[in-house]
């Protein structure tokens, strides 16, 4: 009965602490999704409603869980009242766990709100189903989980997460840029397909699904057993200010990232062929030319450019 008195008071804590950021943030999401909506309905030519929750998913949600771990993790290991809170007769697991369901919980409950307005905005071209709208609520829910894991997990680097976004911001880039990576072979990415993500209604997605919740899993493990280290030394090593030689290796680091990052991007640079010879049909736009070596392949040789 005690826990369950503590777990009462520190979610008590934590919703007189975050209430109206938390109203703040919902009422910015419903506004905004409403906008959108809005738009897209008076547009010449618009689209499912439910694409505006893909791009929901794709740019202001991840947004919402990185400000929802900041003032539910960050804010207070920055503090120090995590100290305070760890000396209650509960552990030191059950805090972070409670953050955790905490924000997963509040991420979710935007990303049902999303899909509902984007269902009740559905045409009938739209061919609304129940198992349609379920499967959209599923990739929806599965997707945020997997923001809410990486700031969770980010959440506890202090101010090193701050390189770590922008190291997974680029890590991002190079998949879905990168012309020697093919995208669909990361189940995020593979869920997220601007085709498939809407339009697809018959079969699910469980091999991108299933991924993309154990990229997720694994940096939920990684949080947790970050937070266990030395019984929660590191994480608290992190949470203080950054030295001069943390400067220092941030910056040896970024210069390596930029390093290896051109370094790809020269050896996909390749100089375009051209042919000295006079058997060539060349276009200028397309550029495009073809060697037909003979007078007699020169037909064939302009069909084919």
């Amino acid at each position: 009965r005690s826990r369950l008195m503590v777990v009462s008071s520190l979610l008590g804590k934590d919703f007189r602490e975050h209430r109206l950021a938390a109203v703040f943030l919902a009422a910015g999401t419903l506004a905004m999704t409403l906008l959108m909506l809005a738009w897209n309905r008076q547009a010449p030519y618009s689209m499912s409603p439910f694409e505006i929750v893909r791009f929901a998913l794709l740019s202001f949600l991840p947004l919402i869980a990185l400000i929802t771990g900041n003032r539910l993790i960050v804010r207070e290991y920055l503090s120090g009242t995590r100290q305070f809170v760890e000396a209650l007769p509960m552990g030191r697991n059950l805090p972070l766990l409670l953050k955790y369901l905490t924000g997963l919980f509040y991420l979710c409950v935007l990303a049902i709100m999303m899909v509902a307005l984007a269902a009740q905005q559905a045409g009938v071209t739209d061919d609304l189903t129940a198992d349609y709208v379920i499967l959209i609520m599923i990739k929806t829910l599965v997707m945020t989980s997997l923001y809410w894991s990486v700031v969770f997990c980010f959440s506890l680097c202090g101010h090193l997460r701050i390189a770590l976004y922008l190291l997974g911001a680029a890590l991002v880039a190079l998949i879905a840029w990168y012309p020697g990576i093919d995208p669909d072979r990361v189940a995020p990415f593979a869920l997220m397909d601007d085709q498939l993500f809407v339009f697809e209604r018959d079969l699910i997605p469980w091999q991108a699904m299933q991924g993309t919740l154990l990229i997720a899993g694994l940096f939920t493990l990684a949080g947790f057993t970050l937070s266990r280290i030395g019984e929660g030394s590191l994480v608290e090593r992190l949470a203080k200010p950054m030295t001069r030689r943390d400067y220092v290796a941030l910056g040896v680091l970024a210069a390596s990232g930029l390093t290896v990052w051109s370094t790809l991007l020269e050896q996909k640079t390749r100089p375009p062929v051209e042919f000295s010879s006079e058997y060539v049909v060349r276009l200028q736009d397309p550029a495009v030319s073809v060697l037909y070596l003979e007078d007699e392949y020169e037909a064939d040789g302009r069909e084919l450019a």
